[in-house]
């Protein structure tokens, strides 16, 4: 599922939108597929590891101003 969804990453290099995306799910995607020894040509195709790009969206981030005493949860928002 993780080398997949790195390979269509990779076809379409696309603007990825998440909400906390930014501290764990890019970071879990990440390390995953290092210890399965993953090729990740897809997450290089774009700096979706540079929090103040577009390519990346946290809408955790944007709506907190990029402070992390203003983060909200999710259900709260």
């Amino acid at each position: 599922m993780i080398s997949s969804f790195i390979g269509r990453i990779g076809e379409l290099s696309p603007q990825l939108v998440t909400f906390n995306g930014s501290s764990f799910d890019l970071p879990v995607l990440r390390y995953r597929a290092m210890v399965h020894a993953l090729r990740r040509p897809g997450l290089g195709s774009r700096p979706y590891f540079n929090r103040y790009t577009e390519d990346a969206v946290d809408l955790c981030d944007l709506l907190s101003s990029f402070s992390h005493q203003g983060k909200a949860k999710l259900h709260e928002l």
